[in-house]
């Protein structure tokens, strides 16, 4: 009977230990589907012009930057409870992850500040406009990149030993989390504001 209860304890133990990494593989894999479905679409709805202009390119190599974060992700976390006795994860594995998961989004992100210097060039664009659309922009990019600095061993630690369920009382996790909302809101405003002054001249032209 005490055998039993014995066997029945690591069982239950070793199932509480995989079942984050499991919920993530689950989560990653449809994700990591939808990545590819986005990439063939791509490709079928645009035309040879669209597809030699930089931001296709930028946005067709952050599709497969996903993917390959994605499948870093889901071989880290899937190999945990696949193979439990199995020694740790290369080092060089997970720096890789680290610095996908690290880099992709600041270079995300990135692409949409191309879009708006592409009607703000920085050679015919007066400094002071141009001081107003990049300056707080580049201030967040920037703490962002001082922020992965301190984030690098908390996702090596991750890929190493797995996922954490105490992630958000971290206070680098929730800050960059906090810098990307603060990112994606200034840069969607800025696109937006791109975009109304852009459908005027169009529609003086047709």
């Amino acid at each position: 009977m005490s055998e039993s209860s014995e066997i029945q304890a690591i069982i239950t133990e070793f199932i509480d230990a995989t079942r984050p990494q499991y919920v993530l593989v689950v989560a990653v894999a449809p994700f990591c589907g939808c990545l590819l479905t986005l990439l063939a679409v791509l490709f079928a709805f645009s035309t040879p012009e669209l597809r030699s202009l930089l931001v296709f390119k930028l946005n067709v190599i952050a599709i497969l930057v996903a993917l390959v974060t994605g499948i870093l992700n889901g071989y880290l976390n899937g190999s945990r409870f696949l193979e439990p006795f199995a020694p740790e994860t290369a080092l060089s594995i997970c720096f890789t992850f680290a610095l996908f998961a690290l880099g992709s989004p600041l270079f995300y992100d990135s692409i949409l500040l191309l879009r708006v210097l592409a009607f703000y060039p920085i050679r015919s664009t007066p400094l002071l406009p141009l001081a107003k659309v990049l300056a707080v922009p580049m201030l967040v990019k920037c703490g962002r990149l001082a922020q992965s600095l301190f984030l690098h061993g908390y996702y090596v630690s991750y890929a190493t030993h797995g996922p954490v369920t105490d992630w958000f009382q971290n206070p680098f996790v929730t800050s960059e989390w906090a810098l990307q909302v603060i990112d994606n809101t200034i840069e969607g405003l800025n696109n937006q504001q791109v975009l109304l002054l852009f459908l005027p001249i169009q529609t003086a032209r047709s």
